[in-house]
């Protein structure tokens, strides 16, 4: 083979071997959290509290790539000093081995009045990296007890809801029939009763916002409350809790 020739082949093999380590390189789509909704909003989506257990609900967009190989999530406790967060990873989705939940995590491992931050990363075949996602945050807050109607109690059709109060600034009432979960109520108000003091009540409707006038008659409802401690300058809370559900029945 000529000289000629052997360089040729060389420029070859290496403009080759350059394509296929800037293909390796390609760093993978930045991940994109899902909007965060008001309390009051019908569909409540992105970062939030939830009724069952205490934890913090995370939702993002999915990245769409056939190199896609899943996301890594990360989380710190919000530094006092207002220093850089010391973020560490509590979690390797797999989009393979999680088809059904790998857009989505509930973190349980937390703990009451601790702000929360969390990033996520999506990762290729290769495992290289994302940059990382917007940075959010949440801190749950106590729960509040719900005293009337609950345990499938018989009550009218504009029924009296109770509920033990706690330190927060904003309630919002959550009514749902059942067991189609569609909303007929929702209503967000200041906190006026005793912060984590007795107990507050409102009747249905008191704001006139229901889609029902009057709950329908024998049939069965949900009701829930949501706690608002502190928000954001989009009046989407980002300090809050979620109450359980609890059932009734209208008369007939």
């Amino acid at each position: 083979m000529s000289l000629k020739n052997c360089i040729i082949l060389l420029s070859v093999f290496s403009i080759i071997n350059f394509y296929c380590e800037k293909e390796q390189k390609i760093i993978p789509e930045t991940v994109i959290w899902v909007e965060k909704s008001l309390p009051e909003d019908t569909l409540e989506t992105g970062i939030d509290a939830n009724s069952v257990g205490n934890g913090i609900f995370l939702q993002w967009y999915p990245v769409i790539s056939a190199e896609l190989e899943g996301y890594k999530l990360y989380r710190a406790v919000r530094p006092e000093d207002q220093s850089e967060p010391d973020f560490e990873m509590i979690k390797n989705i797999n989009i393979y081995q999680n088809p059904e939940c790998d857009t989505a995590f509930y973190d349980e491992d937390v703990n009451i009045e601790i702000r929360y931050m969390y990033m996520v990363r999506s990762y290729n075949h290769s495992n290289t990296r994302s940059n990382p996602s917007d940075t959010i945050q949440y801190q749950l807050t106590v729960k509040s007890d719900l005293v009337s109607p609950i345990q499938n109690k018989v009550v009218n059709s504009r029924p009296q809801f109770v509920w033990n109060n706690t330190n927060v600034n904003e309630i919002v009432i959550r009514v749902e029939s059942f067991p189609d979960y569609v909303p007929v109520w929702i209503s967000r108000f200041m906190n006026t009763g005793g912060f984590g003091v007795g107990q507050s009540s409102k009747n249905y409707n008191f704001d006139g916002s229901a889609g029902l006038s009057d709950l329908e008659a024998g049939k069965n409802y949900r009701w829930r409350i949501d706690c608002i401690k502190m928000v954001n300058p989009d009046n989407t809370e980002y300090s809050g809790s979620e109450s359980e559900w609890q059932f009734f029945q209208i008369e007939e």
